[in-house]
């Protein structure tokens, strides 16, 4: 059984998403829960509690899991993100009060789990180090089927859009935690202009910050709306430039570096082919401006979901059997 946060929106695949997907392309009998309302969350894990293997993916789903204990007993919990941090970054006011109950939550929900799947070798949280007996890395995976650099003629695609100019893209769903790192991309293109005069920067996606961005959005900086995630590959394949807006790796970062595109990302996130830079107009302008005139496609090998996957499916094996 494998219980899902995530909800029904699948224009963003998260992890849980792509995970489910590749345990039954692996061949396991996956019965797929969603808990993203906990209350119909909890009932879908009640009808199918005698499955053998019971993974919780994600906050939302660990909370399910934690309430059901007595019930349920041994589970898994997938640890997508920390959420405490994520509520910080994008709850305002009164809300913030609740974040110290977001994070006892969740160190709650890994003291009771059977073992903890951790996404990245990269991002280990503090509070996830006194886990460290219960904790396997199955990291963040890409669409290998999808993002496939060779399926994609770099200079087909931008003459099919008309993109004849230096392009640096954004790609993502627009919610407020990426606003402090988008405006400061939005301010160096100013400069990146100066000596690229028909450069653009796309914000690709959609979300409840796009009104802010657009507020801000100046000469050469557009917001394109929402892409369907097939076509997101294209938008990749024309673009000289990507834009990490976050402190952490991201799934659209390695989606990006897989079809060679080149990265710029804030001091934090250390990851094959991506450039860091200081968090300033100036430093990113300068990072910009610095791979559009080197031109070149980076060349990393990553892991596959279906890598992602095998982890999780060999854990499970060997703690409940086949």
């Amino acid at each position: 059984m494998f219980v899902c946060s995530s909800g029904r929106d699948t224009r963003f695949p998260q992890r849980d998403y792509h995970v489910c997907r590749e345990l039954i392309k692996l061949g396991c009998k996956v019965m797929v829960v969603n808990a993203y309302n906990p209350v119909a969350g909890a009932l879908g894990v009640l009808r199918h509690r005698r499955a053998k293997c019971k993974v919780f993916s994600g906050f939302r789903a660990g909370v399910t899991a934690l309430l059901l204990k007595p019930l349920i007993r041994k589970y898994f919990y997938d640890l997508v993100e920390w959420k405490a941090d994520l509520c910080r970054d994008n709850w305002k006011g009164f809300k913030r009060v609740l974040v110290p109950l977001i994070e006892f939550a969740e160190i709650m929900i890994m003291r009771c789990a059977e073992v903890v799947f951790n996404a990245g070798r990269e991002f280990v949280h503090p509070h996830v180090r006194g886990f460290a007996g219960k904790v396997v890395f199955a990291e963040n995976g890409y669409n290998d089927a999808l993002f496939d650099p060779e399926k994609y003629d770099r200079h087909s695609v931008r003459r099919k859009y008309g993109v004849d100019f230096p392009l640096v893209v954004y790609i993502g769903k627009l919610t407020h935690m990426y606003v402090k790192y988008l405006l400061p991309v939005i301010g160096a293109m100013k400069a990146v202009r100066e000596r690229f005069p028909r450069a653009e920067f796309w914000i690709v996606g959609d979300g409840p910050a796009k009104s802010i961005l657009e507020g801000y959005a100046g000469e050469g900086v557009r917001l394109i709306g929402y892409v369907p995630y097939e076509r997101v590959p294209e938008v990749v394949a024309m673009a000289d430039v990507g834009v990490n807006a976050y402190s952490t790796e991201s799934l659209k970062l390695r989606e990006w570096v897989a079809m060679g595109l080149p990265v710029i990302a804030p001091p934090e996130v250390r990851f094959p082919g991506v450039m860091n830079c200081k968090w300033t107009r100036e430093e990113i302008a300068h990072s910009i401006m610095k791979l559009i005139e080197e031109g070149a496609r980076v060349k990393v090998r990553l892991n596959t979901w279906r890598d992602t996957a095998r982890i999780i499916m060999s854990t499970c094996e060997r703690t409940c059997g086949n």
